[in-house]
């Protein structure tokens, strides 16, 4: 799968039908608050998110100007 980076954080593909996109980001989680993290950790955790845009005949055009 091709992925074409349109910031430091987020990349689309080109599928059937659309697009997927998807968006990934590394948060420091103090001890005791990161989800699902056990007692006495803490660091950074990767967060990742997917969706699909429905883009039949893919006309979603990026500036280049705004691609990095």
């Amino acid at each position: 799968m091709n992925w074409e980076k349109l910031d430091e954080s987020i990349s689309r593909s080109r599928v059937p039908w659309g697009w997927l996109i998807i968006y990934q980001t590394d948060v420091y989680t103090p001890m005791n608050t990161g989800y699902a993290q056990p007692e006495m950790m803490q660091g950074y955790e990767w967060r990742t998110s997917i969706t699909f845009m429905f883009d039949l005949f893919h006309t979603w055009k990026i500036k280049q100007e705004y691609k990095k």
